[in-house]
C-alpha cells in the first residue's frame, strides 16, 4: 500500500490532484490519501469535494475511493506554514508500505 500525504493551503484545485492520483495508480485500491486541508468554509473548496454528487456520478474518484481518503480541515487563519500541515499529515499515517508527502 501508499499513503500519500497531502499538505493544501486555500487551493482549489486540491480535489483534482486527488482525482489525479486515483486515476494514474495502475492499483488505486491500494492507495490511501491524506489531506490537510486548510480551507474556509463557504469560501473555498474542500478537497474531497467531487465535481458532481457523488448520486449522479458514482464513478468519480473521489467518490469511487472516498473510504481511501483522510481530510484533516484547519482554518487558515491558524495555518503556521507548510512544515506543520506536513507534519499533521504524516500524522494520518496508518502504516503503509510506502509514503509519499506533495503539496498542492
Amino acid at each position: 500500500t501508499i499513503y500519500v500525504a497531502i499538505a493544501s493551503y486555500r487551493d482549489y484545485q486540491c480535489r483534482d490532484t486527488v482525482t489525479s492520483i486515483f486515476e494514474r495508480a495502475k492499483h488505486p485500491d491500494r492507495i490511501r490519501v491524506g489531506v490537510i486541508d486548510q480551507i474556509t468554509d463557504g469560501e473555498d473548496i474542500h478537497c474531497d469535494a467531487p465535481h458532481e454528487p457523488c448520486s449522479d456520478n458514482p464513478e468519480q474518484m473521489l467518490c469511487k475511493y472516498k473510504n481511501q481518503l483522510d481530510i484533516l480541515q484547519v482554518d487558515p487563519l491558524l495555518a503556521v506554514g507548510p512544515v506543520f500541515a506536513r507534519h499533521l499529515g504524516h500524522r494520518l499515517y496508518r502504516g503503509e508500505y510506502y509514503y509519499m508527502q506533495s503539496d498542492a
